[in-house]
């Protein structure tokens, strides 16, 4: 079944993302990539708010009611990810979990989640809230990575999967060496290999400069860059990490001013 990427339609409808809209349809037209944009969402993060897919076509909906959406600023910004479901057919089932996609970066029964899930979760023991998640995504094991205390605490914008047994992470700069030591250090426990990949991003809310949060659809990865010297070298990096892959670049700045990129704004059935 030829899967299909999901965004919402604000990336057309507002003025700040035209521009960026014009260029990801046009890439997704030259890579004939299966896509539809979405109404009645009220943000442009569908990675968070839409279910999480598990092995069966089957669709999990946890609870997103985020801590860092508890503002009077960004409580107007919750989307209903049930409700957008069922206008695609899907009815997903329902957990009370607090648990956002972007904090859920999965492959072939792994999951990488961060401890920010503790934080969203207060009421629940540690260990069951664990074993509770690892059972509804039908997960043989969850790596827990630390959480880097940015807005969203998400594991989309620390870690991706290569294969089963490797990833990539961030670069780090000197300052946030401690930050990298723990992440190293169940990365390590965890038995997988690491490879670094160049990060300059330098800001909770600001993304530019983040290139780890790709969008994968297939044997196509479309990186998010930036128009600033880094670019390049992460292209090479990508290319020599993903050799299997076609590596597309796709000026990413409009979106990620407002602190996500391109695994963010899209949800794949």
């Amino acid at each position: 079944m030829m899967q299909t990427v999901y965004f919402s339609s604000l990336l057309k409808d507002f003025k700040i993302y035209k521009p960026f809209y014009k260029r990801l349809v046009k890439l997704l037209n030259k890579f004939n990539i299966k896509y539809k944009f979405i109404d009645g969402t009220n943000d442009i993060w569908m990675r968070d708010y839409m279910p999480i897919p598990i092995y069966n076509k089957s669709f999990i909906q946890f609870d997103y009611h985020p801590s860092y959406l508890n503002t009077p600023k960004y409580k107007k910004t919750i989307t209903d990810g049930y409700e957008v479901s069922k206008t695609l057919g899907i009815t997903p089932i329902i957990s009370k979990i607090k648990l956002e996609g972007g904090n859920v970066v999965q492959q072939n029964g792994t999951a990488f989640i961060t401890t920010r899930i503790f934080k969203e979760n207060p009421k629940y023991n540690k260990n069951q809230l664990i074993q509770d998640i690892k059972m509804v995504l039908k997960l043989q094991k969850i790596v827990l990575i630390p959480d880097q205390n940015d807005f969203c605490g998400h594991s989309d914008g620390i870690v991706r999967f290569v294969t089963d047994t490797k990833v990539i992470i961030n670069s780090y700069s000197k300052k946030e060496q401690i930050y990298k030591n723990d992440l190293i250090t169940v990365l390590d426990k965890a038995n997988l290999k690491w490879q670094e990949i160049p990060c300059v991003c330098n800001s909770k809310y600001n993304a530019i400069g983040l290139y780890i949060n790709y969008l994968q659809y297939k044997n196509i990865i479309i990186l998010p860059v930036y128009d600033i010297a880094e670019d390049k070298t992460a292209l090479k990096v990508f290319q020599k990490i993903f050799k299997d892959y076609t590596i597309v670049p796709l000026q990413s700045n409009e979106i990620a001013k407002k602190g996500g990129v391109l695994n963010c704004i899209s949800w794949v059935d």
